[in-house]
C-alpha cells in the first residue's frame, strides 16, 4: 500500500502499519561461521534466533505512528483523539499457543520471550522448500523456507525472511568493504 490519501483534509490518514500486537522480525541470526550472521544454517537441528523490533525500551516499529483513526483536536474520547499511537511488534512475554514454522514444518521452541525466540531449524522435505535452483559447485542439497511466527493471540509475522539450510556458507561483506 502506498501512504498517499485523498480527501482526507488532514485526518483520517492511510494506516500502512501493521495491526497492533502483530509479531514482527527485526532480525534473524543463525550459523556464524560463514563470517556473519543471518538466515542461514548449515543442516537441520541447528539453532536459529528470531529478534523482535526493539526502540526505545518498547517494541515497535519506527516508533508512534500516525492514527488512522484521529478525528481532530475537538474529539475527546480515546482513540479519536490521539494523533499518534504506539503498536507492539513483539511476540508476547510468553509462548502461550504461539508457534514457528520454516517452510510449512513446525520449529522446536527452546526459549521465547517478548523480543526473541529461539528455535531449533526443521528439517525440510523437497516439497517444503522454497528453494528453485540448488547451488552450483555443491554437493550437499539446499532447503528453503518462509519463516512465520504466530503469536499466541493467533496473530502471524506479515514480513518475513526465508531461511536456508545447508549448501554453501553465505559471504558476508562488512560495512564499509562496498566503497568505491
Amino acid at each position: 500500500m502506498v501512504p498517499t490519501a485523498a480527501f482526507a483534509e488532514g485526518y483520517n490518514p492511510a494506516d500502512c502499519a501493521y495491526p497492533d500486537a502483530t509479531p514482527a522480525i527485526a532480525s534473524v541470526l543463525g550459523d556464524s561461521s560463514g563470517g556473519g550472521a543471518g538466515p542461514w544454517v548449515s543442516a537441520a537441528g541447528h539453532s536459529l534466533t528470531i529478534n523482535a523490533p526493539w526502540i526505545h525500551g518498547t517494541h515497535r516499529r519506527r516508533g508512534p505512528g500516525a492514527n488512522n483513526a484521529y478525528s481532530g483536536p475537538s474529539a475527546t474520547v480515546a482513540p479519536y483523539n490521539q494523533k499518534f499511537i504506539t503498536r507492539h511488534y513483539g511476540f508476547g512475554a510468553s509462548r502461550g499457543s504461539g508457534s514457528v514454522t520454516i517452510g510449512g514444518a513446525t520449529a522446536t521452541v527452546s526459549a521465547w520471550a517478548n523480543d526473541h525466540i529461539t528455535v531449533s531449524v526443521p528439517s525440510l522435505s523437497a516439497a517444503q522448500s522454497s528453494c528453485t535452483l540448488q547451488q552450483q559447485a555443491v554437493t550437499a542439497i539446499t532447503r528453503c523456507g518462509e519463516l512465520v511466527i504466530t503469536a499466541g493471540n493467533g496473530r502471524q509475522s506479515i514480513d518475513t525472511v526465508t531461511v536456508t539450510v545447508g549448501g554453501k556458507a553465505p559471504s558476508y561483506v562488512k560495512w564499509g568493504e562496498c566503497r568505491q
